[in-house]
């Protein structure tokens, strides 16, 4: 427990601080460009990411569980998911690029989602080998290179904005960051010898095995990220700005429960096969405390948020005053919605939950897509509390009966 506890404050430490970062230069950003253009940022960013998940494709949560069960093999195991990773990027570039073709984007929108997905490349390397350490329960790596990619983007960005340079200006400074970090860990850190060459077997072999993972990744993020893709399509740039304004804030409160969250991942694995009256108390615990956690946040939310708007983004971002109010009860259910999926991907009922996880995607894109339709940006704020109401129902339930076979 004392490790879990270490862990998860080393964890959640670096990614609230990154977050912290992170949420500055996007104020800071917010500030020195105009409102659509914060918004076209805010888009491109948001769109960009739904598919970074296919670029992981579910090996991040897989090298945890693997490497927590096999820790001797580690070496071997990293050299052989580099090259499949780095081929995994580039694939996800390219998909991008075409979806983005196909729902209409063009021109200089096109163009920065390509800027901004080449970033992809080197943070697919970067970001599996901090899985590997976590998995280890080595949590220093990724701490550290959690805060150097938010520090380094967020700096070169703002420096962008701030020399009024064009937005594919802005948006490079996430490349050139995660070049810059990840030539550093080429020079310090003791990667195992890879190439860029492919193991076929083992690429099936692990694809194989991660398919399922990869899937709920990208439902996840998709999902978190639909209100304001819907917002940026149906609305305009400038209300994809406003929303962006409040959606930042939801993002920077949620690190806590997903650093908690990343740290049980290790040891749920192990308890979910040999002590699950353990993990059952753990797990309760974790709930009831991040749902503490979550109430002091939720009414800074919902009491100050038009005091917040006015000091950190500026008078012209007074219209997302009201969704701080509603998104206060949203924060709440992004706490405590964050530790079933450690029980789900453990257990060997995680392709059972695919259903599941599609239908609070559909929740979300139907409910979401009439929401803004009839109530504007207001809707998408209510979009988000839904889904995660229904995620809250369906993802314990599911919890609940794995728990109870064992």
């Amino acid at each position: 427990m004392k490790k879990l506890l270490l862990n998860s404050a080393v964890l959640s430490g670096a990614q609230i601080t990154a977050r912290a970062l992170g949420f500055l230069f996007f104020l800071l950003l917010a500030r020195l460009l105009a409102v659509p253009d914060f918004g076209l940022l805010l888009w491109t960013i948001s769109f960009g990411y739904n598919f970074y998940p296919l670029a992981d494709f579910g090996l991040e949560r897989l090298a945890l569980r693997w490497v927590a069960r096999h820790p001797q093999e580690t070496p071997s195991f990293l050299a052989k998911l580099l090259p499949l990773r780095l081929w995994l990027a580039v694939a996800t570039v390219v998909i991008t690029l075409l979806a983005a073709w196909l729902i209409g984007v063009r021109g200089q929108g096109f163009w920065l989602l390509f800027v901004f997905e080449a970033a992809l490349i080197p943070a697919n390397l970067l970001n599996i080998i901090g899985a590997v350490e976590n998995g280890r329960e080595r949590p220093w790596f990724a701490a550290g290179a959690t805060l150097a990619m938010s520090f380094g983007s967020g700096l070169f960005s703002v420096l962008a904005a701030w020399w009024h340079q064009p937005l594919a200006v802005v948006l490079a400074g996430y490349l050139l960051a995660y070049l810059f970090l990840f030539g550093f860990l080429l020079l310090f850190y003791r990667l195992p010898h890879w190439s860029w060459r492919l193991d076929w077997q083992f690429s099936r072999q692990i694809l194989g095995q991660a398919w399922v993972f990869a899937v709920l990744l990208v439902l996840a993020v998709f999902y978190l990220r639909l209100p304001i893709i819907l917002v940026g399509r149906l609305l305009g740039n400038y209300w994809a700005g406003i929303y962006g304004a409040a959606g930042k804030f939801v993002e920077a409160g949620i690190v806590i429960p997903q650093g908690v969250a990343v740290a049980f991942f290790p040891l749920s694995a192990r308890l979910l096969r040999q002590r699950h009256r353990d993990l059952q108390k753990l797990y309760l615990r974790l709930w009831l405390g991040l749902l503490l956690l979550a109430l002091p946040l939720s009414a800074v939310f919902i009491f100050a948020g038009r005091l917040l708007v006015l000091i950190l983004y500026g008078s012209r971002y007074l219209p997302a005053v009201p969704l701080f109010r509603i998104l206060g009860g949203a924060i709440i259910l992004f706490f405590v919605n964050a530790l079933p999926g450690n029980i789900i991907h453990n257990s060997d009922r995680v392709k059972q939950f695919l259903p599941w996880a599609f239908s609070n995607f559909l929740v979300m894109l139907v409910g979401g897509w009439y929401l803004v339709a009839h109530w504007g940006v207001i809707g998408a704020a209510w979009a988000m509390v839904v889904g995660e109401a229904y995620g809250l129902l369906i993802n314990n339930l599911f919890v609940y009966q794995i728990l109870r076979q064992k």
